[in-house]
């Protein structure tokens, strides 16, 4: 079987890079869940109970485009969105994901030496642009040095800089929305267990809504295909004019590509267990969803949705009442 990776880190392998720094890259003696990870971050990298991270995303500072996670089942189709502004209205193009092959083999955890008969074959992302992490309100600010290190997961060598610039956050700034509006899903919101149940009600369209518990009167819901069909308008990217025709088959179909996605998702990989976290319910990067809150869409982009929140999960770009998406 061949295996591909995911476009862009998990907030989880981010957490894990942090707590390595905060600890000295120790080994943990026992089980640490991510919200001891975001005290020890807290604490030891001196950021402060405040802190927050938004992201990962991909940043072209060229041509000041963000690229967003996007997943899909299917490891062939687009798994990035292009975000821009374009004379003041939000575009997003589909964006395909260029792979190098990769041939490994599995080693034995204590003595290192190989496993018989498991070789394996990977299809990595080549990642050529910046990725960015945002951190806010950190009592401390990054060193300005650069630093050399190994990320989780696939083991990436990377080079980590301070960046004074918060491409998506100064990107929520823009957008003006009332008391319900939409967003699109650019980490994975990861749920309490015990909403599995609620969720199946969804999946069968007995129920549209979900109580993500964090932050407070906060609720997320799913939009209906019709809702997502009046959101979207569908542009030809060739000549910059509007889709004619079809336009309606256009947008239905578009509109399916961002309907809400749920799946169970590790939030992370347990060193001293040697097996990943309990897998969680997660609505997946891609989907548009549907708020309601008390915050306006600048604080909820800084606090999060979901469980871990701090940590990365459950950053959401607020979009405007009218979201253009350019086809090739």
């Amino acid at each position: 079987a061949i295996a591909f990776s995911e476009p862009l880190p998990m907030p989880s392998t981010i957490a894990g890079l942090l707590a390595g720094e905060a600890s000295g890259y120790k080994p943990f003696q026992s089980k640490v869940s991510p919200e001891e990870l975001g005290r020890l971050i807290a604490e030891k990298l001196d950021f402060g109970d405040k802190f927050v991270l938004r992201g990962p995303y991909i940043y072209n500072s060229d041509t000041k485009t963000i690229y967003l996670h996007y997943w899909d089942r299917s490891p062939t189709r687009e798994r990035l969105v292009a975000v821009e502004l374009v004379e003041g209205k939000m575009v997003i193009t589909f964006q395909n994901v260029d792979y190098h092959q990769h041939t490994g083999i599995a080693l034995n955890n204590t003595c290192k030496s190989v496993v018989r008969g498991l070789i394996y074959t990977q299809m990595l992302v080549k990642q050529d642009k910046s990725i960015i992490v945002e951190v806010h309100d950190a009592k401390k600010a990054w060193p300005d040095k650069k630093i050399v290190r190994r990320f989780g997961g696939e083991g990436r060598i990377a080079v980590i800089e301070k960046m004074g610039d918060t491409p998506l956050h100064k990107l929520t700034t823009s957008i003006k929305v009332g008391n319900t509006w939409y967003a699109y899903v650019a980490t994975p919101i990861l749920l309490p267990p015990h909403s599995i149940n609620n969720l199946a009600k969804i999946l069968e369209g007995e129920d549209r809504v979900i109580d993500v518990e964090e932050p407070p009167n906060t609720r997320i819901l799913i939009p209906t295909l019709k809702e997502l069909e009046n959101l979207i308008e569908v542009e030809e990217e060739q000549n910059g004019s509007h889709a004619g025709g079809n336009t309606r088959d256009k947008q239905a179909k578009i509109a399916k590509r961002f309907r809400t996605k749920i799946a169970l998702l590790s939030p992370g990989y347990d060193m001293a267990a040697n097996m990943p976290r309990p897998l969680h319910p997660a609505i997946m990067p891609g989907s548009i969803v549907k708020i309601e809150t008390s915050l306006s869409p600048q604080q909820l982009y800084q606090e999060g949705v979901g469980l871990y929140r701090r940590l990365g999960w459950g950053t959401l770009l607020p979009l405007p009442q009218k979201l253009i998406v350019k086809q090739k």
